[in-house]
């Protein structure tokens, strides 16, 4: 049946070749129309809440609205996790799905589930349900800034705005550093008394004359027409002639006892660009929209319009992370570029030029077709997919060098070149098959990579799998069609009775004969050999971290300090940092902010006494130093500025994640002993000697004072604690009372009232006058003070009050060793039974992840058993090829102890996925080819394996030498541009395929030795042992007949 398929499609030739020609023309179409990002969009199944209550404590907003709404979000179908931030005023929720779920719109849902709560109190203001996806994160930033003031500056930026909504992938555009405009009154407490008034007389004032008044209609000649008076204020200047109080003589208008002026609102965060007071764009692009394209598209609007709106603003790109999405994209495509030409100049100098052609073209084919496919299935061009395609290239070359070998073999027996590639496909396909499906096997498990991040890294399995399905159709269809007509003619090869007549094979031969007549002493040194290397690594200083090393172009300043501060004070830090690092000659850009955050993010690792935050952009990595040392100058710049705390960090792949290298959570229902506890870990943390910049996260505390109303004396002057309230608020951080509506504005402007920030103490807050009916009686008649600890941030992780401490390992600590000194210590703590400490960030992801990668192994060896067992129907073949697989995980182990290497969960571990796919491919091959012979002469097993293993070393050396020589220029950071010639060495793309290369590296090389070594050992070892038994047995037979 098979025979009768491949002949068919082999009388179909041309079909076959303009099914090639369509594979490149698609293929290419497609690769340029592939939407590009630096990640992968994927639906993260999370939602952000945000919920108002003015005028309420943290606390009280905890009890009445937190507690509530997380009672309700745990109780939902498929919820995981739910977190939450209390402050006074608000709370901000975090909830986390399974990503599994089937809730088709999960913000509408949880929006109904809270608007169904019974248990909320009135007034509540729900301010944001929205559900995160993976573009959420995928922005563009533009700064404008100039030397004019904040107004004109505004003007420019809407100007931008416009423009830029123009532009086809743009969604939105959010503002930071955008003030809102409001009608500042700002009253004099001394002017007021001179007039007899009360700060309650402004305030019933503007109720009273600034509303709208309808004065009835008038009917004429069939027509209505409404009456209205004017009595809505439209400008401060209007607003500034409301009157206070009129006597017979004399008016008192709010100009009198207040400056009244149209400004904008303080209290907003404030950002700076490159020094100077700016407004910040973030420029959201649409889902399916290619974040490459969307930078292009910005970059060329912004040279459109520079210095066309105004010739005194700038507008400058922050953070463009074009430049190294594109310089990785390239560094793969010369990575795969490289390897095709490798592969072919091996192959040529080998086997001859037709050949080393033809091996060559299967590559750029089968990824032109898995492009083509990826693209189909909705997939973008990213660091995963493309991190899946450098994975996929010591897979995809195996199969067609095993056919063009078996075929060059045939030919050399003197089998016409068409037959020869025929016989190839057909002998071949099922070993083919099973190799390919055993591989798929070992990456399947990891599709369904769990937890937030593994959304992310499953995108590298699903495009190996989709890249191995494609190579197994070009090695079996397109290659032996291609082959059969231009392959190299029988008639000019020599034709020899034995191909394997030459010192090479003599040399190999000679080495399998010792191995195959000393069986139990190879099998006992490879096994020796392993338990060594594994015994260096657990007895090693080796360190394991969660993803790659990366060399970062941006960095982040974080800016801390304790206490509840006023924005003017997180400016002047801001400022004060601004003025170390401005004209630093490695800076680029930077743009910084204060910080007042509403909102949980599901990155959001910013602690919470965090008052300002600066993202820096470095000049290009090649005009600078390493960006380590780049961060060690700007630390000890910064080191100067007293009373703060500042931490510098790169915005790299390896850490860009976590904040610190530890996180630790404290989690219990009662507030003393998680308090209790997270200092008994912090103080560890801080007198350990193994730790830098410990920190608690949350809550900050510090004293509230609170003012309790005399109701009797309230009830003997008629006045309501509103009014006392509202006084209160006015003399502290304003009040607004309304809004007026100015001409040709769409927009209410609110108007806020305020004591002048001079006179804003406690002294002058109770000396504030409340007009009565008596009289003016000051506010210190109606309240009396007191003092007491507040929690400013209440965090909250299901249900329970969470303490967020975390910290820096030294860099010259391991940090696995040292983390896992800090995990004996903790469950050496006697821990009361409502009291929980775990390790979160990198060691929950790592450990998650590792726990993940053992299962994922063991259910690919129960997979790949199962084809075996299938495949051979023996089941010590298969522990043979079993055994192999295990014993190439040594190559990796192995050169990560050698080289000195970290141990990436990830990366490291997808390598050895991916050594285990080769290692079991050649032992199928070998293994079938060894079954075959021994069909024709079962006595003769030693036989068997020496001619199985000299079919076999040939494929395997190329497949090795070819991987692997493609593979060493990014191990050894080489970045080889094919099309521009020129060759860079560590520039900073290069960094982030360093572990995957070498782990390729070691562990083929190292499969590849346990294949054409240790494999014929243990296939001659069953012979052995039954020779040695036989030989013990005929030596007691022997001795019983003599007595």
């Amino acid at each position: 049946m098979l025979r009768k398929i491949l002949d068919t499609i082999f009388f179909r030739k041309k079909t076959i070749n303009t099914i090639l020609v369509g594979i490149f023309l698609v293929g290419i179409l497609s690769y340029t129309s592939f939407p590009r990002h630096e990640w992968p969009n994927v639906d993260l199944k999370s939602v952000s809440v945000i919920i108002y209550y003015d005028g309420a404590s943290s606390t009280d907003v905890e009890r009445l609205i937190t507690a509530p709404i997380e009672k309700e979000m745990m109780t939902m179908k498929d919820s995981k996790e739910v977190i939450s931030i209390t402050k006074d005023g608000l709370v901000s929720f975090l909830i986390a799905f399974e990503l599994d779920t089937e809730i088709p719109n999960i913000a509408k849902e949880v929006r109904n589930k809270i608007l169904n709560i019974e248990d909320l109190p009135q007034g509540y203001d729900l301010r944001e349900v929205v559900e995160h996806k993976s573009s959420n994160y995928q922005f563009v930033l533009v700064g404008i800034h100039g030397d004019m003031g904040y107004r004109e500056l505004i003007k420019i930026a809407e100007k931008y705005e416009d423009e830029f909504e123009k532009l086809y992938d743009v969604a939105d555009i959010e503002y930071k550093g955008k003030k809102d405009e409001i009608i500042d009154i700002n009253v004099n407490a001394s002017s007021m008394e001179k007039y007899g008034l009360g700060i309650n007389n402004v305030l019933d004032s503007f109720k009273k004359y600034n509303n709208l008044i309808s004065a009835g209609k008038i009917t004429n000649n069939n027509s209505d027409y409404s009456v209205k008076i004017k009595s809505l204020y439209k400008s401060a200047e209007e607003l500034s002639r409301l009157p206070i109080k009129s006597s017979s003589n004399k008016t008192i208008y709010l100009s009198d006892i207040a400056s009244v002026k149209q400004t904008f609102d303080k209290n907003k965060d404030y950002v700076n660009i490159n020094g100077n007071p700016g407004i910040l764009l973030q420029i959201n692009k649409k889902e399916n929209s290619s974040t490459i394209t969307l930078y292009d598209s910005i970059k060329n609007k912004l040279a459109e319009l520079d210095g066309t709106i105004n010739p005194f603003a700038s507008a400058v790109l922050i953070a463009d992370e074009s430049k190294d999405i594109n310089d990785r994209i390239s560094a793969s495509e010369n990575t795969v570029i490289t390897a095709v030409i490798i592969v072919m100049t091996i192959i040529v100098a080998i086997l001859g030029w037709r050949v080393g052609l033809l091996v060559g073209i299967s590559i750029p084919t089968t990824y032109l077709l898995s492009i083509t496919i990826l693209n189909f299935m909705g997939m973008s061009y990213n660091l995963m997919s493309i991190m899946g395609l450098v994975l996929s290239v010591g897979l995809l070359v195996d199969g067609p060098i095993v056919i063009t070998e078996y075929a060059r073999r045939e030919q050399e027996k003197g089998v016409r070149r068409s037959l020869s590639y025929l016989n190839a496909a057909h002998d071949m396909f099922y070993p083919i098959f099973a190799s390919t499906l055993t591989t798929v096997l070992a990456f399947l498990p990891l599709a369904f990579w769990p937890d937030f991040f593994g959304v992310w890294i499953r995108v590298i399995p699903r495009t190996v799998l989709v890249v191995l399905l494609c190579s197994f159709f070009v090695t079996m269809i397109i290659i032996p069609v291609l082959g059969s007509s231009f392959g190299m003619k029988t008639a000019g090869m020599e034709t020899k009775k034995d191909p394997y007549d030459n010192l090479f094979y003599a040399y190999y031969g000679g080495v399998i004969n010792y191995i195959i007549l000393n069986p139990i002493k190879v099998s006992l040194f490879g096994i020796f050999i392993f338990s060594t290397i594994v015994f260096g690594i657990i007895k090693s200083n080796t360190e394991y971290v969660f993803f790659a090393e990366d060399k970062a172009n941006s960095l982040e300043i974080e800016i801390l300090a304790k206490g509840n501060l006023s924005p003017s004070e997180s400016k002047g830090f801001l400022e004060e940092t601004i003025d170390v690092i401005v004209g630093h000659p490695h800076i680029k850009n930077f743009y910084g902010n204060t910080i007042y955050r509403d909102r949980i993010w599901l990155f959001d690792n910013n602690p919470t006494d965090m008052v300002a935050d600066i993202w820096v952009d470095l000049i290009d990595f090649k005009d600078r130093p390493d960006t380590d040392l780049v961060i060690q100058d700007l630390e000890k710049r910064l080191s100067s500025i007293q009373g703060l705390n500042i931490n510098v960090s790169a915005n790299d792949y390896s850490g860009s994640q976590w904040a610190k290298d530890l996180t630790i959570e404290v989690q219990s229902s009662d507030s003393t002993k998680i308090r209790q506890f997270a200092g008994i870990v912090l103080q560890k943390l801080t007198t350990d000697g193994s730790f830098t910049d410990e920190n608690i996260k949350n809550p900050i505390t510090g004293i509230e004072w609170i003012y309790n109303v005399d109701s009797k004396e309230t009830k003997k002057y008629d006045l309501s604690k509103n009014i006392i309230g509202d006084s209160i608020k006015i003399a502290t951080s304003g009040l607004t009372i309304g809004n007026i509506i100015p001409d040709n504005a769409e927009d209410r402007i609110p108007v806020k009232i305020y004591l002048p920030s001079d006179e804003k103490t406690f002294s002058s807050i109770e000396k504030t006058n409340i007009s009565t009916s008596q009289g003016l009686v000051p506010l210190s008649n109606f309240v009396d003070k007191q003092k007491r600890e507040k929690i400013f941030t209440i965090g909250k992780q299901q249900g329970m009050r969470t303490l967020v401490i975390d910290a820096n390992i030294k860099d010259e600590l391991n940090a696995s060793t040292v983390k896992q000194e800090l995990t004996n210590w903790v469950d050496e703590l006697n821990l009361p039974s409502n009291v929980f400490i775990k390790f979160a960030g990198e060691a929950e992801d790592s450990a998650s992840s590792m726990n993940f990668l053992i299962l994922a192994f063991l259910g690919a060896l129960v997979g790949i058993f199962i084809v075996l067992i299938t495949l051979f129907n023996n089941f010590y073949h298969t522990f043979v090829i079993l055994f192999s697989v295990i014993l190439s995980i040594g190559g990796i182990l192995l050169g990560t102890l050698l080289l000195g290497l970290k141990f990436s969960i990830v990366f490291s571990g997808l390598g050895i996925v991916a050594c285990m796919g080769i290692v079991v491919n050649n032992n199928i091959i070998l293994i079938d080819s060894y079954r075959k012979e021994l069909l024709e002469d079962k006595s003769n097993v030693y036989e068997a394996i020496l001619v199985a293993c000299k079919n076999r070393i040939r494929p395997i050396f190329l497949t090795t030498i070819t991987t692997i020589t493609g593979l060493l220029p990014s191990a050894l950071q080489i970045s080889l541009d094919i099309f521009d010639r020129t060759i860079a060495y560590k520039s900073e793309e290069t960094y982030f395929f360093v572990l995957l290369a070498w782990s390729l590296i070691w562990g083929i090389g190292f499969a590849s030795v346990a294949t054409l070594f240790v494999t014929p050992a243990l296939l001659a070892l069953p012979k052995s042992l039954n020779n040695i038994f036989y030989s013990k047995t005929k030596i007691l037979n022997d001795k019983a007949l003599a007595d």
